[in-house]
């Protein structure tokens, strides 16, 4: 039930909608979970408003790799500074701290998903909740190098990046046991996140768009 012009929208391209479902909801992963019950296809993505898929072309990926039950690739992120970058999936094994990719570019069989659920009693990370038991229940996960997304910076996980981390750091405890230099990084990221919120705060644009590029820079 947002307000942001999304109803409107959808009834204006009705021919290219299969289904549209328009009612109240208990936040994010409450209606991708509806989602989720309604979808028929061999395999779900998440595309939110503002996503887009870069190219049909990934239909051909999935084709060749449908053996599998989750398949992920990279993101294009554009940042409302004007910078754009390539977000690199990383192999399953980096898990422990956070998505090895972003939630728009990774396809999981429906039949999977139907039995597990989003867990709606995270508030920030419930996608990352569901691929660390998915991870620890053994489905199968391949990584392709191919950009599948591209996506809007600046979601909820971002806007509260450090709650959105200890949230990760209490998720990665309950599904495996963190050594002494994991739970460090985790404090450390925490702290950083604190920092950036901040210093985003008072910053102007053009100087995080800089920033942005050296951090990012080959």
């Amino acid at each position: 039930m947002s307000s942001d012009g999304s109803g409107e929208l959808i009834k204006e391209n009705e021919e290219w909608i299969d289904l549209s479902v328009v009612e109240s909801d208990k936040g994010i992963y409450d209606g991708m979970n509806k989602g989720i019950a309604l979808a028929s296809g061999q395999y779900c993505i998440f595309i939110n408003s503002g996503d887009l898929l870069v190219d049909t072309e990934i239909l051909q990926h999935i084709e060749k790799t449908k053996a599998m039950d989750i398949v992920y690739g990279n993101t294009l992120v554009h940042y409302d500074s004007g910078f754009e970058r390539i977000a690199k999936a990383v192999p399953v094994s980096e898990i422990w701290k956070s998505l090895p990719f972003i939630h728009q570019s990774v396809w999981v069989k429906t039949d999977i998903l139907k039995q597990e659920l989003f867990d709606l009693n995270y508030k920030f990370c419930s996608d990352y909740e569901s691929f660390c038991r998915l991870e620890s229940k053994k489905y199968s996960f391949k990584q392709i190098d191919y950009t599948i997304a591209q996506i809007e910076a600046g979601g909820l996980s971002d806007e509260k990046r450090d709650e959105a981390t200890a949230e990760v750091f209490e998720i990665s405890k309950k599904y495996r046991n963190l050594s002494e230099e994991q739970i460090k990084w985790f404090k450390k990221e925490i702290r950083k996140g604190k920092k950036v919120q901040a210093i985003k705060k008072w910053v102007p644009k053009s100087l995080i768009k800089f920033a942005l590029k050296m951090k990012y820079r080959k």
